[in-house]
């Protein structure tokens, strides 16, 4: 029997990390973003997930930074407003590690990335709700979605380096099947 897993968003971080200006790492994240796994048979290694991140939802901590990141030059978060990953394969490490292969399509361009995944917790929340945590990194290149800071600074280097740590801690929930029929007594927390 099949069981789909949704992120939930209050108990879950989509974030980034990048180089910049050679010196200091920037940590951002995006806060608007929806998706699910769906476990197929009886074996995590049947999973598949989708992801989709708001674009015009990318926090920085800057205010003009996040702006500028939204704009044509960037993600043209008017005509691109989501980028989406799609999982296409999944080959277990070890008893909670699992290599994820899948294709992250940013701007109408699509490519592969591997994420590492980490299972870190299952459990039962009070509701009766089934909930999987886990922890998610991998690495990408901007310009091979052909997103680039690259203006050249006058010490060497680049304005925003390519390549981007990517980091994500998620709560996915399957609801009971009571909570199905009925609302839950006091909601999440």
């Amino acid at each position: 029997m099949a069981q789909t897993f949704t992120f939930d968003p209050a108990h879950s971080r989509i974030g980034f990390a990048v180089r910049h200006f050679k010196v200091v790492t920037v940590a951002g994240r995006f806060t608007d973003f929806s998706g699910e796994v769906r476990l197929e048979g009886d074996g995590t290694t049947s999973a598949r997930g989708t992801l989709s991140i708001r674009t015009a939802s990318i926090d920085t901590g800057r205010k003009t930074r996040d702006w500028h990141l939204r704009t044509p030059g960037f993600f043209d978060a008017k005509r691109y407003p989501a980028m989406t990953f799609r999982s296409t394969g999944i080959e277990a490490e070890d008893e909670n590690a699992y290599r994820v292969v899948g294709d992250l399509t940013i701007r109408g361009v699509t490519k592969p990335v591997t994420l590492e995944v980490t299972v870190k917790n299952h459990v039962h929340d009070p509701a009766g709700n089934e909930t999987v945590a886990l922890s998610a990194t991998g690495v990408i290149k901007l310009s091979d979605w052909k997103l680039t800071l690259q203006r050249p600074l006058e010490a060497g280097g680049v304005v925003i380096d390519d390549m981007v740590k990517l980091e994500i801690e998620a709560a996915l929930v399957h609801p009971a099947m009571a909570s199905l029929a009925q609302p839950a007594q006091g909601g999440r927390r």
